[in-house]
């Protein structure tokens, strides 16, 4: 197992654990201007193209370090979306429209000279039904994600759907 700090979520600084509502309603300038812009960064946080920047070459370490080979890398929503984006030679604006469940599985070839191909976004056949659930009810009542939230009845991800904070999922604009 190799750690690669470039794989880490993004920085969402003041609005880490946040809700997207309480995100809005305390900063609702600087909200908007996040939407809007990926250069633009949460308050004290790192932007999404500062995040690309990152995440960008460990992937490219990743891949140069298993020529060939079938490597599972974990990590968070955000920088599996920029992975996503840049397979797909998407804009930057795809960003927030891709949705991606916690714990969900993404499959992408990547062949000798660079381009990947997406063979599946957002599986979760494999996370028991009962556990989604619970994390569900957990998250429409309050319940926040939490950096490393361990799987399980009992755990809290990230808010219902609509909710999802931008320190948390980083899921909006769906």
């Amino acid at each position: 197992m190799t750690v690669d700090d470039g794989w880490a979520e993004a920085d969402f600084g003041a609005w880490e654990g946040l809700t997207y509502a309480e995100a809005m309603r305390r900063w609702p300038d600087e909200f908007a201007a996040w939407q809007a812009d990926p250069e633009v960064a949460p308050p004290g946080g790192e932007s999404l193209a500062a995040a690309t920047g990152r995440v960008l070459p460990a992937l490219g370490r990743l891949l140069a370090a298993h020529p060939g080979a079938r490597v599972l890398a974990v990590s968070h929503v955000t920088p599996i979306k920029i992975v996503l984006r840049h397979a797909l030679l998407a804009p930057p604006d795809a960003l927030r429209r891709m949705y991606l469940d916690l714990a969900c599985l993404c499959e992408i070839d990547w062949d000798p000279g660079g381009a990947g191909v997406v063979r599946s976004l957002n599986d979760t056949a494999h996370l028991d039904p009962r556990e989604y659930l619970a994390s569900a009810y957990a998250g429409s009542h309050g319940g926040r994600a939490g950096r490393a939230a361990a799987p399980g009845p009992s755990a809290s991800f990230a808010p219902w759907p609509g909710e999802e904070g931008p320190g948390s999922a980083g899921q909006g604009g769906r």
